[in-house]
């Protein structure tokens, strides 16, 4: 059994910390909630569980909880490990939760965080660590759970390394159809959402568009069935609307939906209906541009983003040259 490295970390607040915190009313309100629940979220118990699958070596090791507090503020603020140096370093919001205020080096580094962040992935920790964060501020009403579910829970990052969220890849996979009738079609992705009848695909994740209680099993039922029924909305509307012989990376975007749905979900044996499948397929897809997913099917997707790039950059500079005036 490791030595516990504990994170001492004061509840009150310094006078500097008070200041900081002030100006963080409005707009920084997650991190004044981090610094708020952090000695409950990092208790004796969980930090003992942190420290038991983390083995730091060197003369001055880390303490587990400092680098899951890290790796929180990563998740929220959709950053990677170079760029969390860097904000831990001069960011005085970071610097607030982690207890490094004013300091002009990061208390970790890149390494120490990734060899942390792979070993707490490994012993499931990570969601442990994302469903104490959310309960708490459920717990004390300090900042929006749901809000911060759905952040947290579309973040690419507590995931490097790690299989996607069963609904926001069933997501991913239900856009990448949608994406493909688009450019196949040549029309715009807005359209083939209306034609289909899909209101789940225009928030920034499947699982924030659907807003309800992850904790409630029938609010999940519920919610699995409105998914599967956009599912068969797109796929009824891209049999009317997109010629087969046309639509080759329609088709391999269908085949991967097909293929997610069925190796995430199985028959709910009390109901009969469909559920999320208990445990996750050795060979399970990941996102877009993941090796698994078809070719064709990505090389569509990445045609029309570059296209809307394209397009974008196009209205922008003629709102550049208006406003020159030439």
């Amino acid at each position: 059994m490791p030595t516990l490295i504990r994170w001492q970390v004061p509840v009150e607040l310094s006078p500097d910390e008070a200041r900081v915190a002030a100006t963080l009313h409005r707009i920084g309100k997650f991190y004044v909630f981090l610094r708020t629940v952090r000695a409950e979220l990092f208790d004796e118990a969980f930090q003992a569980e942190l420290a038991a699958v983390y083995h730091p070596r060197g003369t001055a090791p880390l303490p587990a909880a400092l680098l899951a507090m890290v790796t929180v503020l990563q998740a929220y603020d959709q950053v990677g490990d170079a760029e969390a140096v860097v904000a831990a370093a001069l960011d005085p919001r970071w610097q607030l939760v982690l207890g490094c205020l004013g300091m002009t080096k990061a208390p970790f580094s890149q390494g120490a965080l990734v060899t942390f962040r792979e070993r707490m992935i490994a012993h499931e920790l990570d969601q442990k660590l994302l469903d104490r964060t959310v309960a708490l501020a459920k717990q004390t009403g300090r900042f929006g759970w749901q809000a911060l579910r759905a952040a947290l829970d579309s973040s690419p990052l507590i995931g490097a390394g790690r299989v996607e969220d069963t609904w926001n890849l069933l997501g991913r996979a239900l856009g990448a159809v949608v994406t493909c009738a688009a450019a196949t079609l040549k029309i715009p992705r807005a359209e083939v959402l209306q034609g289909a009848g899909v209101t789940l695909l225009g928030a920034p994740s499947l699982k924030a568009a659907l807003d309800i209680d992850w904790h409630d099993p029938a609010a999940q039922t519920d919610a699995l069935a409105r998914l599967l029924a956009e599912v068969d909305r797109v796929e009824a509307w891209v049999a009317a609307h997109v010629p087969v012989a046309e639509a080759p990376p329609v088709q391999a975007a269908l085949g991967a939906l097909r293929r997610v749905l069925t190796q995430d979900l199985e028959p709910d044996p009390t109901t009969g209906q469909r559920r999320i499948r208990r445990g996750v397929a050795a060979d399970r897809i990941g996102r877009p541009g993941h090796a698994a997913w078809p070719q064709d099917a990505h090389e569509a997707v990445h045609r029309l983003q570059t296209a809307r790039h394209h397009t974008r950059r196009c209205r922008s500079d003629c709102r550049g040259r208006g406003a020159a005036g030439e």
